[in-house]
């Protein structure tokens, strides 16, 4: 793809982003290229209609998500580096309340995901069991208690956006008390 597609499209998915946040993905393509300071020939040229571009938004939150968790997986600290990972989820939840239905839905549960989610559940088990292991994350803990405190977040973020953020951290606080061991 030439230098300044590829821009336009970046500058496209920020748009999105960015409307997505603020009005939820019922905005319109004419405003998504308006935001992008494209015309909506270029968004289209780009993007064949709106779920493509919602795709593009989830994609970006994704990749990132899966970066982390290959990182966290990794680590020297495996209780701190779990929490980090499901605070930066949830984070991001509360901050892009647009991405919340796709990730209940797309992510955790679609077939066109499957091998983005195995390879997330993958290091997320592991850095779990490192975690219990090592003492420092509660035995018990499992891949079904993040699947749940992301749904959770997600219903949150999609019944309140303009609060979901402080409601998730809430709920954040309590996932890190039930699952840290009591520190001594």
């Amino acid at each position: 793809m030439r230098a300044d597609a590829e821009r336009n499209r970046e500058r496209i998915i920020e748009s999105a982003s960015n409307l997505f946040d603020d009005i939820g993905t019922s905005v319109s393509l004419n405003d998504i290229a308006a935001g992008a300071n494209v015309g909506i020939a270029t968004l289209l040229r780009r993007f064949p209609d709106k779920q493509a571009i919602i795709d593009a938004v989830f994609t970006r939150d994704l990749d990132l998500w899966l970066a982390s968790a290959g990182r966290a997986r990794t680590s020297d600290s495996p209780g701190m580096a779990f929490l980090d990972l499901v605070r930066a989820l949830l984070t991001n939840q509360a901050r892009h309340p647009h991405c919340a239905d796709l990730v209940v839905h797309a992510f955790l549960r679609s077939k066109d995901f499957a091998e983005q989610r195995e390879t997330f559940r993958a290091d997320v088990e592991s850095l779990v069991n490192r975690g219990v292991t090592e003492g420092v994350i509660r035995p018990g803990t499992t891949w079904s208690d993040l699947v749940l405190l992301m749904e959770s977040a997600g219903a949150l973020a999609l019944l309140d956006p303009h609060h979901a953020e402080e409601k998730i951290l809430h709920l954040l606080e309590h996932f890190e008390r039930s699952f840290s061991v009591i520190p001594s």
